[in-house]
C-alpha cells in the first residue's frame, strides 16, 4: 500500500514540475528567443528531458500528454530563435552551388565546358556522402491484400461474349446468422443474470424482496471485462423495467428484481430516467478492494 501511495505521489510531483516548467517558459519567452543567449532554451530542453526520463519510468498517459504540450511550446520558441537569426555574412549562390556540384561530381575536373562527363558512379559516390549527414527513414510496405491470399481462388463464373451466354455470377452470401447468433446469445445471457438475481434477492411470491448491492451484483473481480458485460446485460434488464436500481440509506445503488410497468396501471405520469457513469480499471481494483470481493455473485462466462 505504501509503495502505491508513493507511485501516486511521485506522478504528482512530475505533474507540478512539468506546470512550473510550462509557466517559466512562457513568462520568459521573450529572452528564450534571443539567438545570442541559446543556453537559457538549451537549459529548459535539459530539465524537461530529465523530467520524460521519469515519465517513461512510471509509464504515466497524463504526465506525456503534458510532455507534448510543452515541447510544442519550445519548438515554436526555437522557430522564433531560429528566424531572428542574422544571415546577412552568408548567402546561399544557386549558380555558385551548382558550379560546386558539377565540379564534385566530375571528378574535380577543370575542364570549362558545358557538358561535363558525370558518371554513373560519381552520383553513387554523392549519394554515399549526403547519406552520412541524414538519418534515413524507414521505407513503408502495403499489404497488398488480405493475410490468406495463398489459399486458392474459386473460379468466377464471366459472360462468355463469343457465344452471348450470359451465366449468372456467383453473389455473395448474406451473414445474418451472424447477427442473429449474437442476438440470441444476448438474450440468453439477460436470462440467466435475471434468474441470478432473483436466487439472490430472496425474490418470491409472497416474500419480500432483500436488494442486492448493485457493485457487488455486477463486478466480477477475476475479469474487467466481463464486468463490463454484466453492467451491459443489466441495463437491458433496467430498460425494459425487470429491474429497479435506487439507493439506500449510505447513497450506493441497489438492485431489486420488479414487475414492467403496464400502460394505465397508474394515473400518474411516469417518466424514465438515463444515468451513465465510467468504470476504469483503476476504480474497478478500488471497488473490488473497498468491498472486499473475492468472488462473483454472476459466474465467470467461458470466453
Amino acid at each position: 500500500m505504501a509503495d502505491e501511495v508513493d507511485y501516486h505521489q511521485k506522478k504528482r510531483d512530475i505533474r507540478r514540475q512539468y506546470r512550473a516548467l510550462t509557466s517559466e517558459t512562457q513568462k520568459n519567452r521573450h529572452e528564450l528567443i534571443n539567438p545570442e543567449s541559446t543556453a537559457g532554451l538549451h537549459d529548459v530542453l535539459d530539465r524537461a528531458n530529465r523530467l520524460f526520463d521519469d515519465v517513461k519510468l512510471f509509464k504515466g498517459t497524463r504526465e506525456a500528454a503534458m510532455d507534448s504540450a510543452f515541447l510544442v511550446i519550445a519548438s515554436s520558441l526555437g522557430k522564433q530563435s531560429a528566424q531572428k537569426l542574422h544571415t546577412d555574412l552568408v548567402m546561399f549562390d544557386p549558380r555558385e552551388y551548382v558550379e560546386k556540384l558539377k565540379t564534385y561530381l566530375s571528378g574535380r575536373s577543370l575542364e570549362n565546358t558545358e557538358n561535363r562527363n558525370i558518371t554513373v558512379e560519381a552520383w553513387r559516390n554523392l549519394g554515399k556522402e549526403a547519406r552520412l549527414h541524414f538519418r534515413k527513414a524507414p521505407a513503408s510496405h502495403s499489404l497488398l491484400g488480405s493475410f490468406g491470399h495463398d489459399q486458392p481462388k474459386k473460379d468466377r463464373q464471366i459472360i462468355r461474349k463469343k457465344d452471348k451466354e450470359i451465366v449468372p455470377t456467383a453473389v455473395p452470401k448474406q451473414l445474418t446468422s451472424v447477427v442473429q447468433s449474437h442476438q440470441e446469445v444476448t438474450t440468453e445471457e439477460v436470462g440467466k443474470i435475471m434468474a441470478i438475481l432473483q436466487q439472490y434477492t430472496n425474490c418470491s411470491e409472497g416474500s419480500e424482496v432483500d436488494p442486492v448491492s448493485f457493485f457487488e451484483f455486477v463486478i466480477n473481480p477475476q475479469s474487467f471485462g466481463q464486468t463490463i458485460e454484466n453492467i451491459f446485460y443489466v441495463s437491458f434488464l433496467v430498460k425494459d423495467g425487470h429491474v429497479k436500481v435506487e439507493l439506500d440509506g449510505d447513497g450506493l445503488p441497489v438492485i431489486f428484481p420488479c414487475e414492467p410497468y403496464k400502460e394505465g396501471q397508474s394515473r400518474q405520469a411516469v417518466g424514465k430516467k438515463q444515468f451513465m457513469f465510467s468504470l476504469t480499471m483503476e476504480k474497478w481494483r478500488e471497488i473490488i478492494e473497498v468491498m472486499g470481493l473475492e468472488e462473483p455473485l454472476i459466474p465467470t462466462r467461458d470466453e
